[in-house]
């Protein structure tokens, strides 16, 4: 068995899997997937294979949102109650619905932390949850401490600078630091860390380094983790134990949950906030009635026709969050060690494999991420533009399988170019594979790799002098 018929063995099998654990949620559909997934592709190859697979993961997408949609249709977002209520609607108004069975499953994914008691809400994204996160500490320092916190942050997410910018007044200072050495030098009162940073390079945090820094020099009262591109990968479970005994009184997990804990098909936009409060501080308002409130109140509730599509056996689960993550970081990482080390096209293969000995290569770094930075070494838009412009035209050439679009953790493959800063209009390019191996996943490493061979983007406009620069919507 080839490489290839290997891993669309596995899709086939995770794709089974699914059917048979949410087969109850629509029997007869479900049912007719798996019959159609029994069946097979008559003839065909390899890509033939893939495409059927695909087209099937899409087809239990289309049974879990219409399912969805049909629960919710009749609904209102402010439904009526006493006697004319719902019994099925547990809520007064649609922005604050209390999605208390998929909290609750999300805390039972959460095992206990010596010392430290949990508690924890969905909400309606990622940012959302980072926004609740921030709101959250904010009214906790001031409770307990009765002043303003300074805030500083290790990471890179524009919108994550752009919240905190939103929400600076509620803060008596903050900064963006470029380094652990940084973070601890600001000596702030709640600090936001991603473990893999959102910048150009995929700069990772060594947690040894800032939990060693922190006992020196004092822990800050707050800690919010972003793990969005790292879910269940980052040692939380080391920080809370090296924190116990210090001054930190909360640590706050807050994330997308739309990435990488829905095995690649977006049924729902979704954030998680997870509150560990440290047993031998006591703060003035710690107390999880605050953390649902301030979800209510911010308007951040996940409404329920997602809590609906959420429903089912394998979002929030830790056994496939586990898979998924791990599926979609070994393809990128194979995808990052595919390039040579001569010099080629790309100046830069931005990915935590990619780094030099020494650098953020610590026991105390996350050593995986779900996509590849990649970088011309003119950063100038046009160039960008053509290059898009070929690599679609060589993806339909060779038949490969290769989304232009955001985002990453999907079952199939995506790239885009992002441009951080409007002002300079300086670019990067995105390459984020999904969770599936396969032909289509050989092809777009071998694409990229051969136009990483040309070297120069004269060489490739030469090698493709037909090809139309792509526009972009800036």
């Amino acid at each position: 068995m080839t490489g290839g018929a290997t891993a669309l063995e596995l899709e086939r099998t995770l794709l089974q899997q699914l059917i048979d654990e949410n087969a109850l949620l629509d029997r007869a559909r479900m049912a007719r997937i798996s019959q159609t997934l029994a069946d097979g592709v008559i003839g065909g190859d390899e890509r033939d294979h893939e495409r059927f697979l695909h087209d099937r993961f899409l087809d239990v997408r289309h049974v879990l949102r219409s399912r969805a949609d049909r629960s919710m249709i009749d609904r209102f977002a402010s439904p009526a109650s006493g006697r004319d209520a719902d019994p099925e609607v547990d809520y007064g108004y649609e922005r604050s619905a209390p999605s208390a069975v998929l909290d609750g499953r999300l805390m039972h994914g959460e095992p206990d932390v010596a010392g430290w008691t949990a508690s924890g809400v969905m909400c309606s994204s990622g940012m959302a949850a980072l926004s609740v996160a921030l709101h959250f500490a904010t009214y906790e320092f001031r409770a307990a401490n009765g002043r303003l916190p300074s805030i500083a942050l290790l990471g890179d997410y524009f919108e994550t600078a752009m919240l905190i910018e939103l929400l600076s007044t509620s803060f008596s200072s903050w900064s963006q630091c470029g380094s652990v050495s940084e973070l601890v030098d600001a000596r702030a009162d709640v600090v936001v860390i991603e473990p893999v940073r959102y910048d150009w390079d995929l700069h990772t945090v060594d947690f040894i380094e800032l939990t060693a820094a922190w006992a020196v020099q004092g822990a800050p009262w707050s800690v919010i983790v972003d793990p969005s591109l790292t879910p269940g990968a980052w040692p939380k479970h080391q920080l809370l134990a090296t924190l116990t005994e210090t001054r930190t009184a909360i640590v706050i997990e807050a994330r997308s949950a739309l990435k990488l804990d829905q095995v690649g098909l977006e049924l729902a936009n979704a954030g998680a906030v997870v509150v560990h409060r440290n047993d031998l501080l006591t703060t003035a308002a710690s107390d999880p009635d605050t953390l649902r409130n301030a979800r209510s109140v911010l308007g951040a509730a996940l409404p329920p026709r997602s809590a609906s599509a959420l429903d089912n056996s394998f979002f929030l689960s830790p056994r496939w969050r586990r898979t998924h993550v791990a599926l979609v970081a070994r393809n990128n990482e194979a995808f990052a060690r595919s390039f040579s080390d001569e010099r080629g096209l790309f100046e830069t293969v931005a990915h935590p494999v990619n780094r030099q000995r020494g650098v953020d290569d610590s026991e105390g770094s996350v050593r995986i991420a779900p996509f590849t930075v990649l970088r011309l070494e003119d950063d100038d838009l046009l160039g960008y533009r053509v290059l898009l412009g070929v690599i679609r035209a060589e993806a339909d050439r060779r038949g490969v399988d290769l989304q232009f679009g955001a985002s990453f953790g999907f079952r199939s493959h995506r790239h885009e170019t992002i441009v951080p800063r409007k002002r300079d209009l300086r670019c990067l390019l995105k390459v984020a594979l999904g969770a599936r191996g396969g032909p289509a996943m050989d092809g777009v490493i071998d694409l990229f790799g051969d136009l990483h061979a040309l070297g120069t983007m004269d060489a490739v406009r030469r090698q493709f002098p037909d090809v139309r620069p792509i526009e972009l919507a800036l």
